[in-house]
């Protein structure tokens, strides 16, 4: 299923990005609910999230492109995944921090909001290939 998850998501990367915004907006409209802004504000918000992200993914793609051969591509990746969580979690602490939330509490929220979503739409991806292709089907 993972395989068939990798294959789906590299095959289709706008329509994936374009999936996640509605959940990035929805979670972050649960987890900070204090801030006391509409779904449509969080799906703004979340937006430019995603715009950020696009320009890391386009940094360590370029970065990649120029250092071909000098090291594995999974650095690259890796370095993407762990530069877009840090980013992910600055941004939400950034902009929600004028809404009164202790920091611990700011912290938690804006790191739990960025790992549940990537294990929610990998979920919900998942199942819909499994739906799709069928789960015992082992091609």
């Amino acid at each position: 299923m993972l395989t068939k998850f990798n294959k789906v998501t590299s095959e289709n990367p706008k329509l994936y990005i374009l999936i996640r915004i509605p959940f990035l907006a929805l979670f972050s409209f649960w987890f900070f609910k204090k801030s006391q802004q509409n779904y449509t504000e969080h799906l703004i918000l979340n937006i430019y999230k995603v715009c950020g992200e696009l320009l890391i993914a386009i940094i360590f793609t370029f970065l990649a492109i120029v250092l071909k051969g000098k090291l594995p591509t999974n650095y690259f990746i890796a370095g993407a995944v762990v530069v877009t969580l840090m980013y992910s979690t600055w941004f939400y602490h950034q902009y929600f921090s004028v809404f009164g939330y202790s920091q611990l509490g700011l912290l938690l929220r804006s790191v739990l909001t960025s790992i549940i979503l990537i294990l929610v739409v990998a979920t919900v991806t998942t199942f819909a290939i499994g739906v799709q292709e069928g789960f015992n089907d082992p091609s």
